[in-house]
């Protein structure tokens, strides 16, 4: 077994980092488990729930008042909604304590605290959950600008297109100065897992790694995304497909889908005069469920299988972490 903080290079931090996980596959991808199955789980239970509800409600109880439907209807979101968040906390905890779990399979080829690393990262909620706000916020502040010349644009139509363009251009420069202060910040969770300290220490500490070697780190960033998130996704998709796995799970899918068409379509096309884009697209997937469930299989495959390639990524990174952390040591000791 390799020290874990040592230099590397592009090539060995890639090399090593897919050996780690070709050989702890298994070990990697099992927290992730649980938080995936409970996202579908609450996905599932708050279309069902909130559609058999309202169905229910407007076919039996018609006599009910827009306010109690309005109640009910919230109130057949919350199991749902409920599940599904408990799974994605879940998993964003488990993005970070991978690194911890990468480092002991890096040093030792094997790990007994997965529980314990998960608990660390955990017991540190407020700072995690502040870090988490601050890099959303760096990609929906653009987004929220951009309103401001669009509604100057509602009180002054004559001045539509020019807000219009204003607005374009708050989101092009906010998302383009936002993803490069990401690219900076993208060793904040590898910080936050191996180093005690705030939200925001964990963030400059981020920038001053990324600092030592800005190449590597877009080099290795870029593989990472690129690879996991869309290259190797679209050939388990290619795979699934040439296997007919995609087709019978599909035709699984059509059963539900059809139901739910057959029971919305009418109500929609009743409302042809004042949304007839609405009628028109149900009208086109009522006759389709097929094409629906075939693409409704094929999204869900490709999240899944994104989100069990994360820990490729993450031992990549975390690889990174420790070169960037060698050298910065180094430069300071010097």
């Amino acid at each position: 077994m390799a020290p874990f903080y040592q230099r590397r290079t592009i090539g060995e931090i890639l090399t090593q980092g897919t050996g780690v996980y070709g050989h702890h596959w298994l070990s990697l991808t099992r927290p992730l488990f649980y938080p995936l199955g409970a996202q579908l789980i609450g996905v599932i239970f708050w279309i069902v729930l909130t559609f058999e509800s309202v169905d229910l409600l407007t076919t039996y109880v018609p006599q009910l008042n827009v306010w109690a439907l309005w109640f009910i209807f919230l109130l057949a979101n919350l199991p749902g909604m409920y599940i599904f968040f408990h799974g994605f906390w879940r998993y964003i905890v488990w993005v970070t304590a991978l690194n911890l779990l990468a480092r002991d399979l890096v040093e030792n080829g094997t790990s007994d605290h997965v529980d314990a690393f998960y608990l660390r990262v955990v017991s540190r909620s407020v700072d995690y959950s502040l870090i988490w706000s601050f890099l959303f916020a760096i990609l929906f502040i653009p987004l929220g600008l951009a309103v401001i010349p669009l509604s100057i644009s509602a009180a002054n139509p004559d001045w539509y297109w020019g807000c219009v363009i204003a607005a374009l251009l708050i989101i092009l420069v906010g998302l383009v100065l936002g993803g490069i202060l990401l690219i900076f910040f993208s060793l904040v969770f590898q910080v936050f897992a191996f180093t005690p300290g705030s939200a925001g220490a964990s963030l400059f500490r981020s920038l001053d790694l990324v600092s030592v070697d800005i190449f590597k780190t877009l080099t290795i960033l870029a593989i990472a995304v690129i690879a996991t998130q869309f290259l190797l996704p679209s050939l388990v998709l290619v795979l699934c497909q040439a296997l007919k796995l995609t087709q019978l799970l599909a035709s699984g899918m059509e059963i539900g889908v059809s139901y739910i068409l057959s029971k919305t379509t009418p109500s929609v096309l009743e409302t042809q005069a004042d949304y007839p884009f609405l009628a028109t697209a149900y009208r086109m997937l009522a006759e389709k469920p097929a094409l629906l469930a075939h693409e409704i299989i094929q999204t869900l495959l490709y999240t899944i299988v994104s989100a069990l390639l994360l820990p490729l990524g993450t031992c990549w990174m975390a690889l990174l972490y420790a070169d960037l952390k060698t050298r910065l040591d180094e430069k300071s000791q010097a």
